[in-house]
């Protein structure tokens, strides 16, 4: 995870405070999805993106 976190602070604003007081116990892994439901509110079109 120490390697992920120069990313993760450019993308994610205020992760260092997640880092200091979490970030020895935090665990990376991936999901990779094959389709996923998207609703995008009240009176918006909904979508099954495929991947």
């Amino acid at each position: 995870m120490p390697e992920l976190l120069p990313l993760y602070l450019q993308t994610v604003p205020n992760y260092q405070q997640v880092w200091d007081a979490i970030g020895p116990t935090l665990t990376v892994f991936e999901l990779i999805p094959e389709q996923i439901y998207v609703d995008a509110g009240l009176g918006q079109k909904k979508e099954i993106l495929q991947f």
